[in-house]
């Protein structure tokens, strides 16, 4: 009787969280549907231009269109986040223009770490590419945590997006994961609306410095990143060897 109660309640379980995924899809479906005649220059030629000059005429409101459009590339990631980052950039200048996609990032992590523990593995694993879900060892307990997590939201070209859905997977808890996935963000929003805003103000030697550190980042972080991960597992197996030789070692009462 008792397993059958169980069984009952797993069952309402799983069709709450497929409701609540169904309901997550529609709303994002809306959202991008309302978004979309700016989403739309993207794919043209001289697309940041025109997507910009389409939120500048939207006036104050530019900057909530903008904020929204930064929600999206990080849930659903329909674009690359650079370029939302060059195009807050240009309009709104380096201090302004990251302060708006780091606040844009924050909400969307908090909201993807909400949805991930509502939901469950299974259901993000379906989400995530089967590359990356082998991966997923990486992000297991260890005391190398922290600053695992710190350095794959650093590095440029590694994808973000994909992590905000495995981290919340681990036991970190939502501020330590927001603090330390966010911090790491920053200094690459900063660059990169940095040279944006250099192309937009005539500053060249800036914005060509800034992307050249960007593009050097983002093809180390292409070519290595199998070394990244590798690293950092050998790191987390080492310390799990350690903790086991210290049990061994330790007298037994």
């Amino acid at each position: 009787m008792e397993q059958h109660t169980n069984t009952r309640r797993a069952s309402r379980s799983d069709v709450v969280k497929l409701v609540a995924l169904v309901a997550f899809i529609v709303m994002l479906g809306v959202i991008a549907v309302l978004i979309w005649p700016y989403l739309s220059f993207l794919g043209q030629k001289d697309g940041i231009n025109l997507f910009v000059e389409k939120i500048q005429q939207a006036g104050a409101a530019g900057v909530g269109i903008l904020l929204v459009v930064q929600l999206i590339q990080v849930i659903i990631a329909l674009i690359p986040g650079e370029v939302v980052q060059m195009a807050a950039g240009i309009m709104y200048g380096p201090v302004f223009g990251a302060l708006i996609i780091f606040v844009g990032c924050v909400i969307s992590s908090a909201f993807i770490y909400l949805l991930v523990n509502r939901l469950g593995a299974p259901f993000v694993r379906d989400m995530i590419p089967q590359a990356w879900a082998e991966k997923m060892d990486v992000f297991e307990k260890s005391e190398k945590m922290d600053v695992t997590v710190f350095v794959l939201f650093l590095i440029p070209g590694l994808p973000k997006d994909l992590f905000t859905y495995i981290v919340p997977l681990t036991d970190m808890s939502s501020l330590r994961y927001l603090a330390i996935s966010n911090i790491a963000r920053i200094p690459g929003i900063v660059m990169s609306t940095s040279a944006a805003s250099g192309l937009a103000t005539g500053n060249l030697v800036t914005s060509i410095v800034m992307f050249a550190i960007l593009a050097l980042l983002a093809v180390l972080a292409l070519v290595f990143n199998e070394k990244i991960f590798n690293a950092l597992r050998a790191k987390k197996q080492r310390s799990g060897a350690k903790d086991s030789d210290d049990e061994a070692s330790s007298p037994q009462e």
